[in-house]
């Protein structure tokens, strides 16, 4: 199965090249991980001096908006910054020489740029897909509408994830050379649109295993939830945008899936 071999390829990117993963990612993650615990205490704190009793509930949303924007925006950087770096890793063997990648300005700009395009489309065709969603929810009986509701997030993920993927796939060539544009991807992975519901379907159901194994075995305690975490969402990093570097390599480069 062509899918199963691609995630599995992905999966050996990171593990193969664990050292080279760890040293491109792991000082950036660090930060983009202290940086929202901090932000997210801060925010706790927050709430509690804005409880009922406190001050205006707009002037305690205003007042939390400061620390999730700089964890997002912290977040996101880091995120591009590691994709950027991994992708040119993979395909082209670049090594940094410091502690962390090179910091390129103008591919970090350009990957946020298609990625924020990628965003767009998908946020209309979400939007979309959500306003067809509650019109039929609003006409299906209580207990089909109750029992689709809590479905309709994994719905959307598996319905958009052959698409996404098709459009994605120019990603990692953003990171090599300005240029590219999303149709690449999608030119590039005609005849593939089965083969990468499949990607879709075995990541999305390998990241469900995950949640579903984190519930059920970590205890209700935090710091042994944040030990767990920090690795495993580590782990999911690396290896969802080793799929796409896959990809690239695979429909665009053509190079064969070892």
């Amino acid at each position: 199965m062509k899918s199963w071999a691609i995630v599995r390829h992905s999966v050996r990117q990171v593990i193969g090249n664990l050292g080279a993963a760890l040293r491109i990612s792991l000082l950036l993650y660090a930060v983009q991980v202290v940086v929202g615990l901090a932000m997210d205490r801060a925010m706790s704190r927050t709430a509690v001096g804005q409880g009922p009793d406190g001050a205006d509930p707009m002037a305690a949303m205003q007042t939390l908006a400061g620390p999730g924007l700089l964890s997002a925006l912290v977040a996101l950087v880091a995120y591009i910054w590691i994709a950027v770096a991994w992708h040119r890793y993979v395909l082209t063997v670049e090594v940094s020489p410091g502690l962390v990648p090179e910091f390129n300005a103008a591919r970090l700009l350009g990957y946020f740029g298609t990625f924020l395009q990628l965003m767009a489309i998908f946020s209309v065709a979400a939007a979309s897909f959500a306003v067809l969603g509650s019109t039929v929810l609003a006409v299906a009986s209580p207990a089909v509408a109750n029992a689709i509701l809590p479905l309709l997030p994994l719905i959307v993920i598996l319905l958009f994830s052959g698409p996404g993927l098709r459009l994605a796939t120019v990603l990692p060539g953003v990171a090599l050379e300005p240029g590219h544009r999303l149709a690449e991807g999608w030119r590039a992975t005609a005849g593939e649109v089965s083969t990468l519901y499949g990607v879709g379907l075995i990541w999305t159901v390998a990241l469900l295993l995950i949640r579903g194994i984190s519930l059920a075995v970590i205890p209700d305690v935090w710091w042994i939830g944040l030990l767990w975490a920090i690795p495993v969402q580590w782990i999911e990093m690396m290896v969802g945008i080793s799929l796409l570097t896959t990809l690239y390599g695979h429909y665009i480069q053509k190079r064969p899936l070892i």
